[in-house]
């Protein structure tokens, strides 16, 4: 192994393999060449076999699919699992990918599931927005070509067909967390230039979008819409797409029934049943009739006294600039943006038994290490308390990452929700609470 003439020494031997071989059963008495031929194979062999045996491992630790499933009793099974079927209304299975072990789980009694997922660029400057809560990044194509169903042209999902009754809209750019309100019978248009229009859409190609509104009839460039809103129409029903299920490059679908087999993922969409690589599978969250979001609870009584002026220490549903709520790389729907100092109480009408949540620090003001002396040191408290019980304190630190966050109600229909500053810094703060939900009770 010292010599590196070894292996250049093996290197000669094997391409006149035949003449070499026949001196080696002949000329026995030349113990100096044999030894370096000898270790030349040695090192031959370990410099093939032992990246072999490397990437075999590899292979197959990157081919399972590791998938964490969080209960709401705080529980957290992880499987490396070959196939995961959400089909049934009732339950959900995992299959593991080396022993064929079948594992089922009540639906009622899941949260969510986390998924060893890549990372997946955002490829497209469009996203197509659907009534049922789904966000595509793509590009609706030629709008006016397939009056009934417009064909969508997506990083995930290729080109797929939707029904033009379950399109909402598009926006352009970095999408916001909504789309923005559209009034009762009327078409929004909004531009680059900050116009927004108010009137009826006609039509849409790859070039431009067709609008009617007091200024007359526009064609819009596609580069020039920032967000076309349709009125509000009859359209699906979320109730009935229980799961959310999101992916690396930011979107979103929703959808009934989904299933992971063979590393593609096929979920109910818009009528469609369309397939994509399982890897970019980030999360799905399962809402139901045992789950409410918890951000569409009005508390009884909050306050609001934060260290900043000019600064609302609660904002709902979205970051105070009016971008989606994030925490590291994760993007939420719903939730609660918190900054010291404030505090809520809400008053429940029904009996829950569980609020659990996402929750970390989604950005924050750079301190000098100097500053704290500990670079651990507790940027802010959490506080929670359930009717008339104790204060329990959680800290949050300068990170990105995402905590998990399960608090017994014990049948008590009031909660206390605290964030205070546990440092000068702690002005600075941006805590998020990233899709909180409630969780009734079981029904016995």
């Amino acid at each position: 192994m010292d010599n590196p003439f070894a292996i250049l020494g093996f290197g000669f031997w094997a391409l006149n393999w035949q003449r070499n071989l026949r001196w080696f059963f002949s000329r026995r008495s030349c113990p100096k060449i044999f030894r370096l031929s000898w270790v030349g194979l040695l090192c031959s062999v370990r410099l093939v076999f032992v990246p072999l045996i490397l990437l075999i491992g590899f292979d197959q630790a990157f081919s399972q699919t590791s998938v964490v499933l969080r209960l709401h009793d705080g529980r957290v099974e992880r499987f490396f699992a070959e196939a995961v079927l959400a089909e049934s209304q009732t339950q959900l299975a995992v299959v593991e990918a080396k022993t064929k072990r079948r594992h089922e789980f009540p639906r009622t009694e899941i949260w969510q599931i986390d998924f060893a997922a890549q990372p997946l660029p955002r490829g497209s400057i469009e996203q197509v927005w659907l009534k049922d809560g789904s966000r595509l990044s793509g590009r609706l194509l030629n709008w006016a070509v397939f009056p009934s169903r417009p064909a969508i042209q997506t990083d995930l999902f290729r080109t797929l067909q939707v029904w033009d009754d379950s399109i909402i809209g598009l926006t352009r750019g970095s999408p916001p967390p909504r789309l923005p309100p559209a009034p009762a019978d009327k078409d929004l248009l909004c531009t680059a230039d900050g116009d927004q229009l108010l009137g009826q859409f006609l039509h849409m190609d790859a070039a431009a979008v067709g609008f009617r509104s007091d200024l007359g009839t526009l064609n819009v460039l596609r580069e020039k819409t920032t967000a076309l809103v349709l009125a509000p129409r009859k359209g699906e029903s979320t109730l009935d797409k229980p799961w959310a299920l999101y992916f690396t490059n930011g979107d979103r679908v929703r959808t009934d029934s989904w299933a992971i087999q063979s590393g593609r993922l096929q979920c109910a969409l818009s009528g469609a049943t369309p397939a994509s690589p399982a890897v970019f599978l980030q999360r799905a969250v399962l809402f139901g009739a045992t789950a409410e979001p918890f951000s569409a609870v009005q508390p009884q009584r909050f306050s609001m006294r934060p260290r900043l002026d000019g600064v609302r220490a609660i904002v709902v549903d979205r970051r105070p600039d009016g971008g989606a709520l994030r925490i590291g790389d994760r993007e939420y729907s719903f939730g609660l943006h918190l900054q010291p100092d404030c505090e809520m109480e809400y008053v429940f009408g029904e009996d829950y038994a569980f609020f659990l949540t996402e929750w970390g620090l989604s950005s924050a003001l750079t301190v000098p290490q100097s500053t704290t002396h500990n670079p651990q040191f507790p940027r802010a408290r959490l506080l929670l308390a359930v009717g008339d019980g104790p204060w329990q304190t959680f800290e949050v630190r300068q990170s990105d990452w995402v905590q998990y966050l399960v608090q017994s109600l014990m049948g008590s229909r009031r909660l206390r929700l605290r964030l205070e500053a546990a440092d000068a810094w702690g002005a600075g703060v941006h805590v998020v609470l990233g899709e909180p939900l409630l969780i009734r009770a079981a029904k016995k």
